[in-house]
C-alpha cells in the first residue's frame, strides 16, 4: 500500500466543504478593496480627531538608574529606565509615555 493511499484512506468521503458566502453590506454599497490613508491631521481649533498617525520619531526621554540588588559579593547591576518618552507622529502631533518605575 502506498502513502498516497493510506492518507487518502484517512479522509471522510462524507465530509463537504462549505464555501464561504459574501455578506451583505449595511448601506447596499458594494465590496472593494482601498488602500489604507493615514490619520487625518486633527483639528487645531479644537485639537480633537486624528489619531496618531505613523511613523513616530522620539523627541527626547527622561530615564531614572535602578540598581537591581544582588547577593552580597556580587556586582551591583544598574539598569538605565525610561521614566517619561515624548514622541512625535507624522502630523506633528507630541504624545508623551509615562512609565511607572521598575
Amino acid at each position: 500500500m502506498t502513502i498516497k493511499r493510506s492518507v487518502n484512506q484517512l479522509v471522510d468521503p462524507g465530509l463537504v466543504s462549505n464555501t464561504l458566502t459574501t455578506a451583505e453590506s449595511f448601506d447596499n454599497t458594494p465590496a472593494s478593496r482601498v488602500p489604507a490613508n493615514p490619520a487625518p491631521a486633527p483639528d487645531p481649533a479644537t485639537n480633537e480627531g486624528g489619531g496618531v498617525a505613523s511613523p513616530l520619531t522620539e523627541q527626547s526621554r527622561v530615564t531614572t538608574t535602578v540598581t537591581i540588588p544582588v547577593p552580597p559579593g556580587a556586582t551591583s547591576v544598574d539598569v538605565e529606565a525610561i521614566t517619561q518618552l515624548t514622541m512625535t507622529d507624522a502630523n506633528g502631533v507630541a504624545l508623551v509615555f509615562n512609565f511607572t518605575a521598575p
